[in-house]
């Protein structure tokens, strides 16, 4: 699946993400041309969503993101260790760096793809990836 592009384009994605609640699903380290870690992938769930757009024929939708899954590259080396799902998780500063579109071969349709990235990942600070305690 893949996010609704109207309340991105209507909005900005700042404003779009901060009216959605994210569950982190999945998290890979990504290495640099140097070889190091310098980011990761992250996949996330959308489980709440505040944002609604206007169709043309004035039919409100609301939630349009709900449900959906999408995958956003975190500029941090810092991969967080999961066993789950975590819930309640935020992007940092996310920004779309490309947009583009993909059609099948002889098909008058296009789908229209974004290319997203964030300065960082906020985790609950009740979640602990394994080997960690609260520090008490």
């Amino acid at each position: 699946m893949s996010l609704n592009l109207v309340p991105i384009a209507n909005d900005g994605v700042k404003e779009v993400f901060s009216k959605m609640e994210l569950a982190l699903l999945k998290a890979k380290q990504h290495a640099g041309k140097n070889g190091k870690v310098d980011s990761f992938k992250a996949t996330l769930a959308v489980t709440k969503d505040g944002n609604t757009y206007i169709k043309s024929n004035g039919d409100v939708v609301k939630e349009p993101n709900l449900g959906e899954t999408f995958s956003i590259k975190i500029k941090s080396p810092n991969c967080p260790k999961i066993n789950g799902i975590v819930m309640n998780a935020r992007v940092v500063n996310p920004q779309v760096n490309a947009v583009y579109a993909t059609t099948a071969e002889d098909s008058t349709f296009s789908t229209l793809n974004i290319s997203l990235s964030a300065a960082g990942l906020q985790l609950p600070q009740q979640q602990f990836s394994r080997g960690q305690g609260s520090g008490k």
